[in-house]
């Protein structure tokens, strides 16, 4: 019901104001049963397990999936993704997130840049100098002028 959710959500709120974490995941994962496809307690979630405190980010990832297949304009949870299987070393998934993050941003230069040094830690120096390439065009495109307006 709504009234029990607002209850929840309050309360989930208040554990994370006061930086219960444990006590805030659980009560977070309950509202994820009642509203499963509200992003509210995915990215409550996402952030909770990266905290230094919890600091579980395989949990993360489910989450920050579950938003990314959820958001087709916006490549924010695409490049968190990219950079937490970087930093777990799982270059493949990486390189995979990075990839779509430029998709969903042509014109995003962090993308780019997160994309090429993924490609070079993962041993694809032709990757790498792609994205620079793609970079160096899209310096040439933003010196051109505001004709275009271009990535956030």
């Amino acid at each position: 019901s709504t009234a029990q959710y607002e209850a929840l959500r309050e309360e989930g709120e208040s554990l994370i104001k006061s930086r219960q974490y444990p006590a805030a995941v659980n009560i977070w994962q309950q509202i994820a049963v009642l509203r499963p496809v509200d992003a509210l307690p995915h990215q409550r979630l996402a952030g909770l397990y990266l905290t230094k405190a919890i600091n579980d980010p395989q949990k993360a990832l489910v989450h920050l999936i579950a938003l990314h297949r959820a958001e087709l304009h916006d490549n924010a949870y695409a490049k968190r993704i990219a950079r937490i299987y970087r930093d777990l070393n799982q270059l493949e998934k990486a390189c995979q997130y990075g990839l779509q993050a430029v998709h969903i941003d042509p014109y995003d230069k962090s993308a780019h840049e997160l994309l090429a040094e993924l490609y070079e830690k993962n041993h694809n120096p032709a990757g790498a100098a792609g994205e620079r390439r793609i970079l160096l065009e899209i310096e040439k495109l933003r010196a051109a002028g505001p004709a275009i307006p271009l990535g956030r």
